[in-house]
């Protein structure tokens, strides 16, 4: 469930206003596993900034393509890895026993955005606050062979590959603060552009 509101300034005679947008995301983070992402450019996107609610022994996964590994931390009354962070365009996989709130603060991205993507696995998310069908609404690019999947509650994925003839089983729909993980057998360019005002 999410909740969402964005703001932006304008001066009392109405003719100025700013170029950018400031709001926020209030996202509750299921019980079980799943993927989040950040999809605000906040000040501080460190773990002990956007996960304060959570649990004792909830656990985070953070994937290092370049190493091909996860790098871990473990919230104790505080996270036993104090660097991790979760920076729009990127995502983590949680395991939680109980499920918190999560309220991302920061200014939507307005404008072109480009993230490079690697060949092979990386966990993904929107840089901006959208969600819907991945390479559609979300413009993430795919050629044939290339797959994304979806962490269900219990761990397991959901994959869905596209095909010559479109996705399979479905067309993958990602939600607001979803991440997902990507495969792809080419690196590529996700330009995500689009004008909030």
């Amino acid at each position: 469930m999410c909740w969402k509101e964005y703001y932006r300034v304008r001066e009392t005679s109405g003719s100025t206003k700013s170029i950018n947008a400031v709001g926020f995301i209030k996202h509750t983070v299921p019980a079980g596993y799943s993927m989040l992402a950040n999809p605000l450019n906040g000040y501080d996107n460190r773990l002990s900034v956007l996960l304060q609610n959570a649990g004792f022994g909830d656990l985070v996964l953070q994937w290092d393509p370049v190493a091909s590994t996860f790098r871990s931390t473990q919230y104790f009354g505080s996270w036993t890895d104090p660097h991790i962070a979760l920076e729009p365009g990127k995502s983590l996989l949680m395991n939680v026993g109980a499920s918190f709130p999560v309220i991302f603060i920061g200014e939507v991205v307005d404008s072109s955005v480009q993230e490079k993507i690697p060949s092979g696995s990386d966990m993904m998310g929107s840089h901006q606050p959208f969600s819907g069908q991945v390479d559609t609404v979300l413009k993430f690019p795919v050629q044939v062979g290339d797959s994304i999947s979806r962490v269900n509650l219990g761990g397991s994925y959901t994959t869905y590959t596209y095909t010559s003839g479109g996705w399979s089983p479905s067309a993958p729909s990602i939600g607001l603060c979803e991440g997902f993980w990507s495969s792809k057998s080419v690196p590529t360019i996700w330009d995500q552009s689009y004008a909030l005002w």
